[in-house]
């Protein structure tokens, strides 16, 4: 049987209370979730962006991948998942393979965090942005980076913000014919205005990167699918 909404609701914010992270009990308790299958077999050496795009493809799950490193190389795993594994599985299968994330479900949309929590930055409280068009995304994050508060942090915190990675410009320019479908966020966290736009446009993944590569700090936003 599984848990109501509202238990899994208290035992996440009691989790969070005590410092824990359970790696897959927001996903275990939705049924839904349990009959979303991957796929396609994925066998191969990448980095947990990458996979967890290739995880995701074809189920219409928006999803997001957090990654802090001292390293100033991309980091690869061996990941090994077998067409039509459910979803939480797939998900353990990535976490345990990558050893430094877990993961959990919120509001439809899959998140993979370090085990040490969010970084500072996407904790940032946004008052207000105004995203011009929901569907461009790359212009999107450029807007939240440029909110007072974004900038404030960024600056307290010694980061410097990187434009998104040319090879994800393609995955994330909007048709100019388009109309604009304008997006106002309010009172939430960076982590939290980057799912809304992941959820808004559907099925869209964003990853953050943040590194410190021969005393660079560098904050890196993309969608790096859509």
């Amino acid at each position: 049987m599984f848990l109501s909404k509202a238990l899994v609701i208290s035992i996440s914010l009691l989790a969070i209370a005590l410092g824990i992270q359970p790696q897959s009990i927001s996903v275990r308790t939705d049924a839904k979730m349990a009959h979303i299958q991957a796929a396609r077999d994925i066998s191969e050496k990448t980095t947990l962006q990458n996979v967890l795009v290739e995880t995701l493809q074809g189920t219409g799950v928006s999803g997001g991948v957090v990654t802090v490193t001292q390293s100033c190389e991309a980091v690869v795993h061996d990941f090994r998942i077998s067409k039509g594994t459910n979803l939480p599985q797939a998900l353990d299968a990535l976490v345990a393979a990558d050893g430094r994330h877990s993961w959990s479900l919120e509001k439809g949309a899959v998140f993979l965090i370090p085990t040490a929590g969010l970084p500072p930055l996407l904790q940032t409280k946004i008052a207000e942005a105004q995203i011009q068009d929901k569907n461009d995304l790359t212009l999107a994050v450029t807007e939240l980076l440029q909110v007072k508060a974004v900038r404030d942090a960024l600056s307290a915190l010694q980061l410097k913000a990187l434009s998104p990675e040319i090879g994800f410009q393609k995955l994330n320019r909007s048709d100019s014919k388009a109309e604009k479908q304008p997006l106002v966020i309010r009172d939430v966290s960076i982590a939290e205005a980057l799912s809304s736009l992941a959820l808004e446009h559907g099925g869209a993944v964003w990853s953050y990167v943040e590194s410190d590569c021969g005393n660079r700090r560098t904050a890196r936003i993309d969608f790096i699918s859509k």
